[in-house]
């Protein structure tokens, strides 16, 4: 029995091969052991066509110990080899072990790797028919996008080269592509040689971190805001840069740290400082666009507006004085916003004399 993307049959325990899997510690065995003798393997193993185990090593573990020689699987077929093995790895939820933030920082990573390759494998195979129909391995017609295929979502159809940060932590089941994203971002400084030996223990300490419970967010922001400072003194000392560029990175870095050793900001409003310091530098990289300049006989005249829309902006403005605290108003606004009230204000009480003199001629 099966469909066209899982066969089922009977397979030798010891033809089933263990390839290299992302969790490296199975657990305590002793539960599903009980759970698999005393009830049976209620789902089957899932291999690939080669015999490669793609899900179910907790499963496989037990039943070796329970001394079974054959068990029942499923083919799994349709999608490439490494990514089936990649999104079944996960354990079914009744006997799972948690991947650690690690492994499952590690899979991510593979994942979003593996599913754009994989979709654009299916995107070429389209083409091989009307319809995407390919012929498999044994000559039997199959679609080029299975039912299940990972790159879609419940209720709809992704494109082949769909968001893969999100069909990759969807495939996980656990962290949200965005808190995975950072954890990879964590990693890279813990990893990257060119930082400062500070900001790599202060990555590594975060993972520790991690590891044990925390919350990645703040972790992450504190460590970015480090980054970011780092970048700003690394602008500052190239001198490739121009001296408008290194000086704004200069001044925005000395700042910066005066700012981290008093520690009178949180570390979410020191990043957001940093990456204010940083676009002030970005800005000082772009030129100023020039002015255009207009000749006099080019200027534009205010279109004139038609007496509707004259009755229909005051008749808006009716009641606008009743509608407005003055005290928010006067703590609210600038001495440029209150300046261009006041010329409003004056232009039409002007305006309304002139149209007083043209209705009441002497």
């Amino acid at each position: 029995m099966g469909n066209k993307n899982h066969v089922e049959l009977d397979w030798a325990v010891d033809g089933i091969t263990v390839g290299a899997r992302h969790r490296k510690d199975l657990g305590d065995l002793d539960a599903l052991v009980t759970s698999i003798r005393e009830h049976g393997l209620l789902q089957p193993l899932t291999v690939t066509e080669e015999g490669v185990l793609v899900c179910g090593a907790r499963r496989l573990a037990a039943i070796k110990q329970l001394g079974w020689r054959t068990v029942n699987v499923w083919v799994r077929v349709g999608l490439s080899q490494r990514l089936t093995a990649m999104m079944a790895e996960r354990e079914d939820q009744t006997n799972l072990k948690p991947y650690t933030v690690t492994e499952m920082a590690d899979l991510y990573e593979e994942l979003k790797t593996e599913i754009a390759a994989d979709a654009a494998r299916r995107k070429q195979a389209t083409q091989f028919g009307p319809g995407g129909v390919r012929p498999d391995r044994s000559g039997a017609a199959e679609s080029a996008a299975p039912e299940d295929d990972p790159s879609s979502g419940p209720g709809e159809s992704a494109g082949p080269l769909g968001d893969t940060r999100s069909q990759a932590a969807q495939i996980l089941g656990g962290a949200s592509y965005f808190t995975l994203d950072r954890i990879a971002a964590i990693r890279q400084a813990a990893a990257d040689e060119a930082r400062p030996d500070a900001i790599r223990q202060q990555a590594v300490d975060a993972l520790k971190q991690i590891e044990d419970g925390a919350a990645v967010d703040p972790l992450f922001t504190a460590l970015r805001s480090l980054i970011r400072i780092d970048d700003l003194e690394h602008v500052a000392a190239d001198e490739a840069e121009t001296g408008g560029v290194r000086d704004a990175a200069r001044s925005g870095a000395i700042l910066l740290r005066k700012l981290e050793d008093t520690g009178q900001m949180s570390p979410a409003d020191l990043d957001k400082a940093a990456r204010a310091a940083l676009d002030r530098v970005k800005a000082a990289r772009t030129p100023d666009k020039p002015i255009p300049v207009r000749a006099a006989n080019k200027e534009k005249t205010p279109p004139m507006r038609t007496v509707k829309w004259f009755t229909w902006t005051w008749n808006e403005m009716k009641d606008w004085t009743t509608q407005v605290d003055p005290k928010l108003v006067a703590a609210g606004l600038t001495d440029a916003q209150w300046d261009q009230f006041s010329q409003t204000i004056d232009n039409s009480v002007t305006f309304r004399d002139t149209v007083a003199d043209l209705r009441n001629p002497a």
